[in-house]
């Protein structure tokens, strides 16, 4: 969360693993979106499989580096939270429709993943990204 681990710090891990199937063990509040977007791109890119285990939360953009595994399993009393994209935004009302525009589109990937990833209808998802 919100530095604790990087895509960086991923990238190196996966190139330490060489090909071989790897288990991730995920238990995160989130942090960046965008960040989290990076370790998901990794992790579906590695040519090994990629074993994905929720042990206790999966939240915000932690639920997005769960949707990479070639497997996900959610442990017993486990959660996984998905939410609109937000964030804060200093200036005037185009640096506000700017990033509006931003976290709309953001929504709409994310949407895309978590359809895709779960079978859920892209519709479907956003109304629980947005409730």
């Amino acid at each position: 969360m919100w530095g604790d681990f990087s895509a960086a710090e991923m990238q190196r891990e996966l190139l330490n693993a060489k090909g071989q199937n790897v288990s991730v063990l995920l238990n995160s509040p989130g942090g960046d979106a965008f960040e989290g977007i990076a370790i998901f791109n990794l992790l579906r890119a590695y040519e090994g499989l990629v074993n994905m285990r929720v042990l206790g939360l999966a939240a915000s953009a932690a639920s997005i580096i769960a949707m990479a595994g070639d497997t996900i399993e959610m442990a017993e009393a486990s959660t996984m939270m998905i939410h609109s994209a937000w964030g804060v935004v200093m200036g005037n009302k185009k640096d506000m429709l700017q990033f509006a525009e931003l976290l709309d589109k953001l929504d709409s990937a994310l949407a895309d993943v978590y359809s895709r990833r779960t079978g859920q209808a892209f519709d479907a998802v956003v109304e629980m990204m947005e409730k």
